[in-house]
């Protein structure tokens, strides 16, 4: 079925109450867009534009490139051969188109987190954005959260990258990503632009609002969206983006960057949006953004305004992408200081268990979805339940130098010297154990949150000792040159196909990995045991015997 087919399919069986509203052509698109967008685009550009929608939709990948990183050389070449058939999309080095009929989606790679499935025009912001190793950056509205893996890969693990979402149902989507990335340095939360602004202001050198918006971009890749655009169009939209914008803009530092995107066609939305708010504030400059990508892009300038030609458009006709509008605008200024560790624990007066308050609840959901989530609920859905800053515990301390090398230079050693050495988890509802930065801890006291930060696991108090139970979120920050000993499926397809069905391993019947590390000179003793493939970390295994039981979670399963 073409996609102009599957408009009319659409239009035809689920949608006949709007069908009147719809005065469709031979293309099945409103007849109100399609007046506007002729008046907006010259005759020859119409034309050019219109062809695309009987094509098939780009689709790309983006690169995980912090967790690519450590690659061995063998498994360097795996990844170079892979890569090798695809072609780089041309405004984003870390992108590649994929090949229509390729299913990247079911290769070993996607699952162990190499690479974000992604339109490839949704890769423009971040490269836009320009984010720096050690920034405060700001995805404000994040979900599902592929351009706060975009944002990731120019941090190197360094600084903090919040992901605020105000859906909660899109939270869900926005954590599974993050974690199936391992973003190490991601926090999500779930907060108002206003609530964030009144809570942190002017914290964030970098900001990207990437706007709730008509979503004309995705006509051709899901029909559905021609309802949204006649629900909540252009003229609603402008107000809401505008809004979102002005709260942004208390968030930003002076001297920072905000760029303001949007996957739709709409001039309304785009640049007519980015001038009101320059009026608005005459602290805000619009920056060429040009400038801040390849020299040779497919990307075009934006249109109708004064400051447009220092925008950016990909058009479905210029470039390969589904469309995407970016502005770059800096905040006058120069940044100021921020408070050193040692006054910020002064001012919380903090001890080792100094109390935190609990964050908000999550809203109710349905029945069906209770269900299904029941078994993770607890950690999801933040409880009215008393928090508390501790020390690192024995049972968290002995598994980790079990399990990890820790040598030098890789995410092992990061995370034992900022939570180890640092002295420092959160603890949410007793049992759940977040490791935290200390510059974030004034923050979580107000703010709704759904990831304070690295989700390490459970801690469960037994008679004689305490046990600690590793998270699959804590897993996926590594790879294989991280582990003491791990399970290597790389050449094992049948072995690999049972662990992401579910199944267990028989230990006589795969390869077992033996490294050396940096934390204890003594032999491993840890029953953790991770499975990898291609050097990158799938999930847990626990040993009993010569059987590993798998631990890998329900919704990572094939």
């Amino acid at each position: 079925m073409t996609p102009s087919q599957e408009k009319r399919e659409f239009f035809t069986t689920d949608s006949e109450d709007i069908s009147e509203a719809l005065v469709m052509d031979e293309m099945g698109f409103p007849r109100a867009w399609l007046e506007y967008m002729a008046e907006l685009l010259s005759p020859d550009e119409w034309s050019a534009f219109l062809a695309t929608f009987a094509e098939s939709p780009a689709k790309g990948l983006l690169l995980n490139v912090n967790r690519i990183h450590n690659l061995t050389k063998p498994n360097c070449r795996r990844l170079k051969d892979f890569l090798e058939p695809l072609e780089t999309v041309s405004w984003n080095e870390q992108g590649y188109y994929l090949p229509e009929g390729m299913r990247a989606s079911a290769t070993d790679w996607y699952e162990a987190g190499a690479f974000y499935l992604q339109d490839p025009s949704a890769m423009l912001p971040a490269q836009v954005l320009g984010a720096k190793p050690g920034e405060w950056i700001l995805d404000l509205c994040a979900a599902p959260g592929g351009k706060a893996a975009g944002i990731a890969n120019d941090m190197a693990s360094q600084g903090v990258l919040v992901a605020n979402e105000i859906d909660v149902k899109r939270c869900r989507a926005l954590l599974h990503n993050c974690e199936r990335l391992g973003l190490f340095n991601c926090v999500i939360t779930n907060e108002t632009p206003e609530r964030l602004a009144d809570i942190m202001p002017e914290r964030f050198d970098r900001i990207l609002v990437d706007a709730p918006c008509s979503g004309e971009g995705l006509f051709r890749r899901q029909p559905s969206a021609m309802v949204h655009w006649l629900e909540f169009g252009p003229e609603q939209c402008c107000q809401v983006q505008l809004k979102i914008l002005q709260a942004a803009w208390r968030l930003l530092r002076p001297g920072g960057v905000l760029v303001y995107s949007t996957c739709t066609f709409s001039q309304l939305e785009n640049e007519d949006v980015v001038e009101k708010f320059l009026t608005l504030n005459p602290d805000a400059v619009c920056e060429d953004a040009h400038l801040f990508l390849p020299s040779v892009t497919g990307v075009s300038t934006g249109i109708g305004t004064a400051n447009a030609d220092a925008m950016v458009r990909v058009w479905p006709h210029h470039g390969a992408g589904d469309g995407q509008f970016c502005a770059r605008l800096r905040k006058a200024g120069n940044k100021v200081e921020t408070v050193e560790q040692e006054s910020v624990i002064q001012s919380l007066g903090a001890s080792a268990n100094a109390p935190m308050h609990p964050t908000r609840s999550f809203k109710k959901v349905d029945t069906e979805q209770k269900r299904r989530r029941k078994k993770h609920r607890s950690r999801i859905r933040q409880p009215k339940s008393h928090s508390s800053i501790i020390s690192p515990p024995d049972a968290f301390r002995h598994f980790f130098q079990n399990c990890f090398t820790g040598s030098e230079n890789l995410p092992s050693a990061k995370l034992y010297n900022e939570i180890i050495s640092n002295d420092r988890l959160l603890v949410v509802r007793g049992e759940h154990l977040n490791g935290v930065r200390w510059d974030l801890i004034p923050y979580l006291n107000k703010l709704k949150w759904i990831k304070p930060g690295i989700y390490l696991g459970t801690l469960h108090e037994g008679q004689k000792k305490s046990n600690f139970r590793p998270s699959q979120a804590l897993l996926r920050l590594f790879t294989a040159v991280d582990f003491l000993q791990y399970i290597d499926l790389t050449l094992a397809a049948d072995h690999l196909q049972a662990y992401l069905s579910g199944n267990t391993l028989d230990l006589t019947e795969i390869k077992l990995v033996e490294q050396k590390g940096d934390l204890n000179a003594q032999e491993a003793e840890s029953n953790w045991l991770p499975v990898c493939v291609n050097g990158l970390s799938l999930g847990w295994t626990q040993l009993g015997g010569r059987m590993l039981k798998n631990e890998l979670p329900a919704g990572w399963r094939r």
